[in-house]
């Protein structure tokens, strides 16, 4: 939970228990000592190659989620987190290429260095000595081309080239402040011909070099419309540029860029605005365009014959890449807030969705465990949907309405609840399709599971199921009553395993109109207690800023400040046991260890007491505010903050 003061609530990230229930990516499992990144992470997705297979195996799609490098093995079904096999100084992978004579090589560059694997990414090389930083300055890769042993790489204002497989690099091509680079293309000739669409007011729309760069000439006086030029692709024997403007359309040139014909519109009386084109690199007739006719729907068509004749597909995504020679197309279709990256198995005839990238507002994160079988969790964020089985080894995307927690059935991992907002859902068919159970929910973002059937909504206020999420009812209200006081925003869940009808939360009564989710320090809060599996609640303490439940044992733990309380009554009474070595935004237990005690602070301070608060011990800093502690390895820790879930190992020796 985050300290705040009053008009200014940052996000809290609701808790719930985790033996009912507690972004790509990043990795899987915790490291002793060190936090590290855990989940999908918020916000977009880039995919950013696609490798070779193996003969009669898929290629590998490699992307780019929140910054963080994935990779599907699956053509999408699945997608691991593989920035941990990254050298530790080479930074966040921006751009990739894939060596086509290889299966399972690639290329990859960072704002730092240029890397190489042949196995995958289980193994790294750094090829670029300190020329390539320089060369590139402050800029970021935007796309990475190879050709032949040349490798080029494109920021916003600068072209960049190495001759000599990666080692040392030079700019090549830099525009001035007014001005940036567009389209890159590249044919492996002997030197290299490099096609570069530049924008600005002083620049041609397209140059060209046949020397690897060494020298440039303009093209826009040769046959080419001037226009802009919104993308740029090349084969062995072709190069296609997309034009807009009054000629708007798709160009091919035979002859290095001296003579074009248009393919696609391309004339006044015909045109045709593109928006993404795409050529498969091992059989370069085969392109894929995005765009239509203006005032028409756009959408994707093929052409197998190298722009002789085309197909209209279907409205379908943008086409972003090809798995080399297959009919496997990635592309991007938005929905609302959120990015869909989709799969065509068939050529672009049909599709289906593979991954979300989240929502950039929302900073809600939670993470629930299945009841019973640890490994198996849900994560939301960014109001997206991921889903693992194999305890974050590999994460799936699930389709679903925008949500901010899911909870995944104890007997039926089919049956999914979720509630985002004012609105629940159910699925019972894995996340294939949805319900809207309850539009009466009010900003709900948190989950907890009692029963197989009975469950908690947190947010402003508590609504209940008994039902296994086909209704819903509230009961405690967001508001005292429908005048201006103050509402009850409820953003922590502990349940009690002796008594599993019993369950608090801690609420916070302030003013919003949206959910604040923060420890609000200027407002006053309180710990409610139902004995009843939540038809009916009671306040038990007042002014707490965090509080917990020792499974174990059922005592309750409380935060006033630096000073820690009990009750071993069940809240009826309460005494002190210790000073914090801060203030903390919350407290956690070891499901199995009674007075095993951690806590978390705003600044990223976290502490565990092995004793129930007599004496406390300074752990690794952390970065996030809410606590959770792994039902499947007490020994590892999570935090879930704004846009992103983070895990330590609890060192040997420590806490003990």
């Amino acid at each position: 939970m985050a300290a705040t003061s009053q008009g200014s609530p940052s996000r809290f990230l609701a808790a719930a228990t985790l033996t009912a229930s507690l972004c790509v990516a990043v990795p899987a499992r915790a490291e002793v000592g060190r936090w590290t990144a855990y989940g999908p992470r918020c916000c977009g997705i880039e995919l950013l190659a696609v490798d070779r297979g193996a003969p009669g195996a898929p290629g590998a799609a490699w992307a780019s989620v929140g910054g963080a490098l994935v990779r599907s093995d699956d053509r999408g079904a699945h997608w691991r987190p593989v920035d941990r096999d990254l050298p530790a100084t080479a930074g966040s992978v921006a751009a990739m290429a894939a060596d086509l004579s290889r299966p399972a090589a690639l290329w990859a560059a960072t704002g730092r260095e240029v890397l190489r694997t042949e196995d995958r990414g289980a193994h790294w090389v750094r090829l670029s000595d300190p020329s390539y930083a320089e060369a590139l300055g402050e800029g970021t890769p935007i796309r990475l081309i190879a050709a032949g042993r040349s490798l080029f790489v494109r920021s916003y204002q600068r072209l960049i080239g190495s001759d000599d497989g990666g080692a040392t690099w030079k700019v090549l091509y830099e525009v001035g402040e007014n001005a940036y680079l567009g389209g890159f293309a590249a044919q492996s000739t002997k030197p290299p011909t490099l096609y570069l669409a530049t924008v600005g007011p002083e620049t041609p729309d397209l140059v060209r070099s046949t020397d690897g760069g060494r020298t440039w000439a303009s093209l826009t006086v040769l046959s080419l419309p001037p226009a802009g030029i919104a993308e740029l692709t090349a084969t062995g024997g072709a190069v296609y540029a997309l034009l807009g403007g009054d000629s708007a359309g798709l160009f091919r040139s035979g002859d290095r860029g001296v003579t074009w014909a248009p393919i696609l519109g391309g004339r006044p009386n015909d045109r045709f605005d593109g928006r993404a084109l795409v050529v498969d690199p091992r059989a370069p007739r085969t392109l894929y365009v995005y765009g239509g006719q203006p005032e028409t729907e756009p959408a994707l068509w093929v052409s197998r014959n190298a722009g002789g004749s085309w197909r209209r597909l279907s409205p379908g995504p943008i086409p972003a890449i090809i798995e080399p020679g297959t009919r496997v197309v990635y592309g991007y279709a938005t929905s609302f807030l959120r990015t869909l990256l989709s799969r065509s198995l068939d050529g672009g005839a049909t599709w289906e969705p593979i991954f979300t990238g989240s929502a950039p507002d929302s900073e809600v994160a939670q993470h629930t465990f299945r009841r019973g079988k640890p490994a198996e969790q849900a994560l939301t964020i960014g109001y997206a949907l991921y889903r693992t089985d194999d305890a974050g080894t590999t994460w799936r995307s699930v389709p679903s309405p925008f949500l901010d927690a899911a909870e995944i059935d104890p007997d039926d991992p089919r049956i999914l609840i979720g509630v985002g907002r004012f609105s629940a859902y159910r699925s019972t068919d894995g996340g294939a399709t949805w319900e809207t159970t309850s539009r009466n929910l009010e900003y709900a973002e948190n989950l907890v599971r009692l029963t197989k059937k009975t469950l908690l909504a947190g947010g402003c206020g508590v609504a209940r199921t008994a039902d296994g999420g086909k209704t819903w009812k509230k009961t405690l209200a967001c508001f005292n009553t429908f005048t201006d006081d103050p509402g009850r925003w409820t953003q922590k869940f502990e349940t009690d395993p002796a008594h599993p009808s019993t369950v608090y939360v801690l609420g916070f009564l302030a003013l919003f109109d949206g959910l604040p989710h923060g420890i609000l320090t200027d407002f006053p809060s309180f710990l409610w207690k139902s004995e009843d599996g939540g038809q009916t609640w009671k306040k038990i303490a007042r002014n707490l800023r965090a509080f917990a439940l020792d499974r174990t044992g059922g005592r309750l733990y409380g935060a006033r400040d630096r000073n820690l309380l009990a009750s071993d009554d069940r809240g009826a009474s309460w005494h002190p046991v210790g000073r914090m070595p801060a203030v903390p935004d919350d407290l956690a237990t070891d499901p199995s260890r009674p007075g095993l005690l951690y806590l978390s602070t705003f600044n990223g301070s976290f502490a565990c007491s092995p004793d129930g608060g007599g004496t406390w011990e300074n752990l690794p800093s952390g970065t996030d505010l809410a606590l959770r502690v792994d039902p499947g390895n007490a020994r590892t820790v999570f935090t879930l903050g704004p846009r992103k879930v983070s895990q330590i190992t609890i060192p040997p020796g420590r806490c003990e």
